[in-house]
């Protein structure tokens, strides 16, 4: 039986050539680490399952290019990440350096995206080049987490991926929450705004309320309001004998009732506009066609004016 997964999240590593990132990867991923230095061309697909308290996370982790002529590509692959990994070599002090540049080119793209610098090749502890207290004032600068880990012992590897994954999946129930709290805010507002209009209603229209509330609870009102409700019962019940009366017409006098539908039926509204500059004749047009009358004098028209003519062709009546 095939395990259920519940969320699936993207991490995309970041960095400078030589820093390790493809060798973070497979150490997680597959527990395995080659010391031979290999370039990543372009992009390299990692997969990992993850569980998080009870919960089973797929991760797609995406290997990128520290080369610059693969740069490029790297704003493709980021925009819908989960997470971005910025690596840095701790023996090497211009790959720290430039964790700047390549989180000021992803955000040139991507507004506040989730990130975390990562420090690898701890079991070089000796040949430090970066000092662990500016590390951490890079990650305090940018907000994010930070984790100094070993692709060739994996030390800190498993745990600064668990971590990270608890913390994409915190996130995002966040927002979850955050939108269905604003969602419930909005429709309590919306009832606290129809009680509103109620109360105004009822004091601005105490008749049209009261015959609100007598077909919502009419065995109330009939006891507290025998009159009123008399009135109501009578013009319902003067409307339904209208009714009846109509029905009883229409039995009696069919042929009326079809000659009337028909003329309805037989009569069809057209709309023209005549449209022009001013003294090209064109109220004098109307005129002439619908009443036959022509004035000499220039008649200026304030807006617009409104002629009817009737037409009959083929027995058809057209307004």
């Amino acid at each position: 039986m095939e395990e259920k997964i519940e969320k699936r999240f993207k991490i995309v590593i970041i960095g400078d050539a030589s820093t390790g990132k493809t060798n973070i990867i497979k150490k997680y991923a597959e527990n395995d680490f080659n010391k031979e230095y290999i370039t990543a061309m372009g992009v390299l697909f990692f997969q990992k399952l993850v569980d998080i308290n009870g919960k089973k996370i797929h991760l797609d982790i995406w290997d990128t290019s520290g080369q610059e002529r693969f740069k490029s590509l790297l704003k493709i692959y980021a925009k819908d990440a989960n997470c971005l990994l910025f690596v840095y070599d701790i023996t090497n002090k211009l790959t720290f350096d430039n964790i700047d540049n390549w989180i000021n080119f992803i955000k040139e793209t991507i507004q506040n995206p989730y990130i975390a610098l990562i420090g690898n090749k701890l079991d070089l502890n000796t040949k430090r080049k970066v000092p662990l207290e500016k590390a951490i004032e890079k990650a305090e600068k940018y907000n994010c987490e930070f984790y100094e880990v070993s692709a060739l012992d994996g030390k800190n590897i498993d745990f600064a991926f668990v971590n990270l994954t608890s913390k994409i999946l915190k996130n995002l129930n966040q927002k979850v929450n955050k939108k269905e709290s604003q969602k419930n805010s909005q429709k309590e507002n919306q009832k606290v705004n129809q009680k509103e209009i109620l109360k105004v209603n009822q004091k601005e229209n105490p008749k049209e309320n009261l015959k609100v509330n007598q077909k919502e609870n009419p065995k109330e009102n009939q006891k507290e309001n025998p009159k009123e409700n008399l009135k109501v019962n009578q013009k319902e019940n003067q409307k339904e004998n209208q009714k009846e009366n109509q029905k009883e017409d229409q039995k009696e006098n069919p042929k009326e009732n079809q000659n009337e539908n028909q003329k309805e039926k037989n009569e069809t509204k057209f709309k023209i506009v005549l449209i022009g500059s001013a003294c090209t004749g064109k109220t004098n047009i109307i005129e002439k066609y619908t009443e036959n009358k022509f004035n000499k004098e220039y008649i200026y028209t304030i807006g617009t004016d409104c002629l009817k003519k009737i037409l009959n062709i083929n027995g058809k009546k057209y307004i």
